[in-house]
């Protein structure tokens, strides 16, 4: 597939020479770089925009006309509109208009494009015109559409259709060079090169204004528009404001500049760019009276479109920058300035005396412009304009004869106002130190001060408050004594400032935060005022004139308003580039706030911040919602920015999804909240939701909108939709049932139904619905279960009163009796027995809540005990019970198995086992199963009811009393035992049922093993994982490592790894030939992760050849051994194996530097196993992946094969962070290292897998509260 350019050459040359003028016009060379730019959106919907040529606003959206493509933006959320669907040509696009719900765009060399915004459709329109592909601008009336192009504009007739020249209409000059059109409902005009027209309604009112006569100060018009019933017309020379009182203003004349744009904001001021965003004011055009020097810099001289967005910030396209947004907040702020440039140096020192504010900085005095920003040379003595700017100083050193350079570059000497002409000057000259009360220039009073002080105030008292060096704060008492609070006392460190309000002070301190000290008690604790409370390094504070509080951190600017009980923050919102901050960074100068930045200083003006942060500008974002697409029975809908938030929905309705996107331009961090009907808010922690409902209840349902950030309901979007019910539930289907019933009486009352009835009873369908009780429709056979369960509730009830009597008489008897008897022992026992039968049957469900709850380990022992106790059941028929018993080995089965087993069997023998008959048991344990085999010489059973012996309810005699389900339940019990059961019977000879039960469980015996501690890792047993699908041959390996070591167990390779997911493993044992994952598969998995890597592995296995072993070795097992091995060899590996990885750890220990050197992460000890082992697994995850930026969490619990449901669970439980805080910090960490080896920021942060390098300095300072460059330095000043 290719793509056709189209470039329209002609043979007019110089038709296409102004759309290269505008190209090089609007992208001027610059001639210096101030250091700092406005952050400009350059790439939307993850593309480059290219150059911007045209804005347009509707409600809360912003469609971006750009090289690239047109975008819809929401907020920081964009996408870009596919309009030219059908066309392969491209060209440039130059223009969009929006009209209602549609969206023109002119792509210049194809062709013109309406994009409906409802369903995002598009198509392409007068595509038959010849002219249509040379189409620059447009515009559109109620009545004609207008498309200029270029030395030609068309008018298209909307309801015929037809296309009319302007030029066929004009007579005293013809279109050139038209790349401007304004047209309003009825009125169209139209800028040229030598003239401009003026058409009202129909296009015989057509009006021709040539330049020269009509205009004379234009060479030429670039730009026309109708503001409040003024027309403006704009050129090189300046912009025509022609109306009821015509006028001209003029431009400053720049070589290679003309009007290109001219809008009203909603505040009524005019915004107008040549190039440069300038302000017509008081018919003048000037610079912004804000955010200079920036906006007067030649970095802004490429503004080709100026739109007011939705909350009055001005948005600028940019050729250079992109689009730029100035908010309502930025007013407020302007950057110092020396002829142009943001001023680097720090200031070190201001003063306002008569001739106005004074600054000095490295380079001298220079007075600042309040209203700019601006430094202006002075004029002053250069001796004392060298060290001093206020006339206090001078005054003192007047009085005092002392050397300016002494004074006042001393760091002890500073003043304070007392009045007017009256202050108290603070001087430390190493000898000794005074404050000095100096009124109407004469030294009044001298008081002796502490030594060393850095700060002092004035207490509302008229007491003096100061801070020396060492941070002990002193207040005076009297004219000799002081009181002092050290700085140990308080404990702080680094004071900065101390502000007294009317219970207590407040103090600056750089690492506890703000301190307040009670003025009654003395007492010191930390600052409560919301906003402040997490800030620990104070660079400054200040109450102004106003009342409101300022404080300067590392954290950033916070302003806390009178009236408000918070501080807010005041930051690149407001202009502020700087995140930290000067210490003493605050000066108040009147109506204006002096802020001394790490990078640079910034002059706010307090009454509009106050009034910015009062009226909660911030607050001003809200939810859109961009589109709605639901499912039903006719398939997949969507609407886009629906207007009505009432939605109707059919009965076949199966899902909706609401796409919901936060319209706050400026904050990328912004979050949403939900609530469907009654239920509580949901949050969303971005800016965009797609949220679906599905499996929702018919009827009417509320969806509730809003930004965390503004709890109000005005900005709150609600939304309804009903959901209609199914035809059989709706009005229409109860108005049939309502039919139907009447029509049922209707039938009743006049005897027919009767008669149909009679005829029903007759047929075999009703003889099948007689079975079953209409009254509460289960069948008779149902009803006779839940009787026969109630019947057995009430007796299990009534025989616990029986049952306890006789317990308590055996208790009597044997306490009386000397010895106990074998058979009141063994009546005891069997009415334990019968209690304990009791209770599970009058347990609903059985519980278990743990492997021992379900397991039991029978010994010989316990065999001949259940055996003899069914004992005196054979002496009452005069029968021998004789017992055999092979083997000592221990057996784990279900728990009470065993019991039931052999009681069933041995009670089924001795009913079908004639008086003085003979019943065996044996059971005999070799290293794999035990058999428990149960024979008499009773009389057998027939060989066609060998097999229905087992099922239930089935009796093999009708003689004896029963119901069939004793052998059933046993071989249901051998089955959950993972064994067999065989009868083997002949009619009058006998029977014998044979019972193979496994010796061996892995999940019993690994529920068994010994519970290490990680925190005494070096004291507990060694751990042995032994996978073979061998019962026989674990059993073996268990019995010979078990006293010694721990053993774990496993059938496979995939039963081992995920032992190993639960329990620490020191050594792995296994086979080859194995179902599901074999040995080398193992090994395999084992060596490629990080946290079982170094887990020494010996292969067992009887299959052999040097191919195994040579693919065994690849696998870097540590040692293989072929079956069969002497168990002297077998032990002497696994010892020298783990005495290997003991010496490798204890090195590893010796050598190895803690995880988390520099304290990124804070990892909680661990007390049991199974956290452990889900740490090591969860680190290794992070060690393989944390190079890529796009794992996530979803990723590492798919390593973790667990849900991220089930990761979010686990990290709450075991560590502080959550996952995408932990990775950061993981990520921090790995970077350190990187930094100090001397790798760039850029490569570094790449390594480490963050994506650009400002979110890489932004989260390292967030967790190590340096940027990345100044901890590189630090840490090396300390190394050193």
């Amino acid at each position: 597939m290719f793509t056709e350019t189209v470039c329209p050459y002609r043979q007019k040359i110089h038709t296409c020479v102004p759309i290269f003028l505008i190209f090089f016009l609007v992208i001027p060379k610059l001639s210096h770089a101030i250091g700092i730019n406005l952050e400009g959106r350059t790439s939307f919907d993850g593309i480059p925009s290219g150059v911007i040529r045209d804005l347009e606003v509707s409600n809360k959206v912003v469609y971006v006309a750009a090289e690239n493509g047109v975008f819809e933006v929401i907020g920081h959320e964009s996408e870009k509109l596919d309009f030219n669907t059908s066309n392969h040509a491209t060209g440039v696009i130059s223009d969009i208009q929006l009209n209602g719900t549609d969206l023109w765009v002119v792509e210049y060399g194809v062709g013109v494009f309406k994009v409906n915004l409802e369903n995002k459709n598009s198509q392409q329109v007068f595509s038959d015109r010849e002219w249509s592909s040379s189409i620059w601008t447009m515009a559109m009336t109620s009545s004609h559409l207008y498309f200029s192009v270029i030395d030609d504009v068309i008018a298209v007739d909307r309801t015929t259709g037809q296309s009319t020249s302007l030029n066929s209409k004009l007579e005293s000059f013809k279109l050139n060079g038209t790349y401007s059109l304004f047209a309003n409902n009825h009125n169209a005009y139209v800028a040229s090169n030598k003239g401009y027209l003026s058409i009202e309604g129909a296009l015989d009112n057509l009006q021709e204004f040539k330049l020269s006569s009509k205009l004379p100060l234009l060479s030429n018009a670039t730009f026309i528009k109708v503001i409040d019933d003024e027309l403006y017309i704009g050129g090189p020379q300046g912009v025509y404001i022609l109306g009821s009182n015509e006028r001209f203003v003029p431009t400053e004349g720049i070589s290679g500049t003309y009007i290109q744009d001219v809008v009203k904001g909603e505040d009524g001021v005019i915004w107008v760019s040549d190039g440069r965003l300038l302000l017509l004011e008081d018919e003048k055009l000037s610079a912004p009276p804000f955010m200079n020097p920036i906006l007067t810099s030649e970095a802004i001289r490429s503004v080709t479109k100026i739109a007011i967005d939705p909350y009055n910030s001005i948005l600028i396209a940019s050729s250079q920058l992109g689009l730029v947004s100035l908010p309502k907040t930025k007013l407020v702020t302007n950057l110092v300035s020396f002829n142009g440039s943001v001023v680097r140096e720090n200031i070190q020192k201001t003063s306002i005396n008569e001739n106005g504010t004074i600054v000095r900085t490295e380079k001298g005095l220079f007075q600042l412009n309040e209203k700019s920003g601006e430094l202006v040379n002075t004029h002053l003595d250069k001796d004392k304009a060298e060290f001093c700017t206020s006339w206090q100083e001078r005054t003192f050193i007047r009085l005092n004869e002392i050397d300016p350079s002494v004074l006042c570059n001393s760091e002890f000497s500073h003043y304070i106002e007392a009045g007017k002409n009256a202050f108290y000057f603070y001087f430390d000259d190493g000898l000794d130190a005074n404050y000095y009360y100096i009124a109407n220039n004469t030294i009044r009073d001298t008081i002796k001060a502490p030594k060393k002080v850095v700060f002092s105030s004035l207490l509302s008292g008229g007491e003096i408050v100061a801070i020396d060096e060492f941070d002990d704060v002193h207040f005076q008492l009297s004219k000799f004594n002081w009181r002092t609070v050290t700085s140990k006392e308080g404990g702080w460190f680094g004071l900065q400032c101390l502000i007294e309000f009317q219970e207590n002070y407040l103090v600056c301190t750089s690492g506890a935060g703000l301190k307040e000290i009670n003025k009654k008690n003395g007492k010191v604790s930390s600052s409560t005022i919301l906003g402040l409370e997490k800030l620990r390094f104070i660079r400054g504070a200040m109450v102004t004139e106003g009342k409101n509080l300022w404080v300067a951190s590392n954290m950033g600017l916070f302003v806390k308003p009178n009236i408000s009980n918070s501080a807010s923050k005041v930051g690149i919102r407001y202009g502020l580039f700087d995140t930290d901050f000067e210490y003493k960074s605050l000066e108040a100068l009147g109506e204006k706030v002096l802020v001394k930045g790490d990078k640079y200083s910034y002059l706010l003006d307090e009454e509009k911040l106050i009034e910015s942060l009062n009226a909660n500008s911030i607050g001003e974002m809200s939810t859109i919602l961009s589109y709605v697409q639901w499912g039903d029975g006719e398939g997949r809908h969507i609407t886009y920015f629906p207007e009505d938030f009432d939605f109707k929905f059919k009965s076949s309705f199966k899902e909706v999804t609401f796409n919901f996107i936060v319209s706050d331009f400026y904050n990328e961090s912004s979050s949403i909240e939900f609530k469907l009907d009654d239920d509580a808010w949901v949050s969303h922690n971005k800016p965009v939701m797609n949220l679906t409902l599905s499996d929702m209840n018919v009827g009417v349902h509320t969806l509730r909108v809003r930004v965390p950030a503004d709890k109000s309901t005005t900005n709150e979007l609600t939304i309804s939709f009903d959901i209609d019910p199914p035809i059989w539930a709706s009005y229409i289907g109860f108005t049939i049932y309502l039919f139907i019933l009447a029509g049922v009486l209707s039938l009743w009352r006049i005897g027919v139904l009767g008669r149909l009835y009679n005829k029903f009873k007759t047929t075999k369908l009703y003889n099948h619905l007689t079975r079953y009780e209409i009254t509460d429709g289960h069948s008779k056979f149902e009803k006779m279960l839940r009787s026969k369960e109630r019947f057995i509730n009430e007796i299990t009830h009534e025989l616990r009163t029986p049952i306890q009597l006789i317990n308590g008489s055996l208790e009597g008897i044997s306490k009386t009796a000397h010895a106990a008897s074998k058979e009141l022992i063994c009546v005891q026992d069997n009415m334990k027995r019968v209690e304990q039968l009791i209770n599970q049957m009058s347990q609903d469900v059985p519980k278990a809540l743990a492997a021992a709850d379900y397991y039991r380990s029978y010994s010989s022992d316990n065999i001949k005990f259940i055996v003899l106790s069914l004992e005196p059941l054979a002496k009452q028929k005069r029968q021998n019970l004789e017992l055999r018993i092979k083997g000592k080995k221990e057996i784990s089965l279900i728990n009470d198995s065993l019991e039931k087993i052999l009681a069933n069997l041995i009670q089924n023998a001795i009913k079908f086992t004639p008086e003085l008959g003979t019943i065996k048991v044996a059971a005999i344990q070799d290293s794999k199963v035990l058999k428990v085999i149960v024979s008499d010489d009773g009389e057998g059973i027939d060989e066609h009811f060998h097999k229905k012996v087992f099922e239930r309810f089935t009796k093999g005699s009708s003689e004896h009393e029963g119901h069939g389900v004793g052998l059933a339940m046993v071989k249901t019990l051998v089955e959950l035992n993972q064994g067999d059961i065989a009868l083997e019977s002949q009619k009058g000879i006998g029977t014998k049922v044979t019972v193979t039960l496994p010796i061996d469980d892995i999940e019993y015996v690994n529920s068994h093993a010994e519970k290490l501690s990680p925190a005494n890792a070096k004291s507990n047993k060694k751990s042995l994982l032994i996978v073979d699908d061998s019962r026989e041959f674990r059993s073996y390996l268990f019995d010979l490592f078990s006293s010694k070591y721990r053993c774990l167990v496993a059938r496979n390779g995939v039963q081992a790894l995920d032992v190993m997911q639960h329990y620490l493993v020191d050594l792995v044992i296994t086979d080859q030939m194995m179902h599901e994952m074999d040995g080398l598969s193992l090994i395999r998995e084992i060596r490629g992760n990080v946290s079982y890597a170094s887990i020494p592995i010996l292969m067992l296995t009887a299959e052999t050849g040097t191919e195994l072993e040579k693919s065994a070795l690849e696998e870097k097992v540590d040692y293989f051994l072929a079956k069969p091995a002497s168990k002297e060899e077998i032990t002497l590996r696994v010892e020298h194996l783990l005495s290997v990885r003991e010496a490798k750890e204890r090195e590893e220990e010796e050598s190895e530097e803690p995880a988390f050197k520099f304290g990124c992460l804070k990892i909680p000890e661990f007390d049991n196993e199974k956290d452990m082992a889900f740490f090591l697994n969860f680190i290794a995850v992070l060690e393989k992946n944390y190079h890529n930026e796009s794992f996530n969490r979803d990723q590492a619990a798919s390593q973790l094969l667990i849900s991220p449901r089930s990761l979010n669970r686990r990290m709450s439980e075991l560590f502080e962070y959550n996952f995408s805080e932990f990775l950061s910090r993981f990520r921090i960490e790995k970077s350190i290292p990187l930094l100090l080896e001397g790798n760039s920021i850029l490569d570094t942060c790449l390594d480490v897998g963050f994506g650009t390098a400002a979110y890489f300095s932004t989260s390292f300072k967030k967790v190590m509260s340096l940027p990345p460059k100044k901890f590189v330095e630090q840490y090396n000043k300390t190394v050193a």
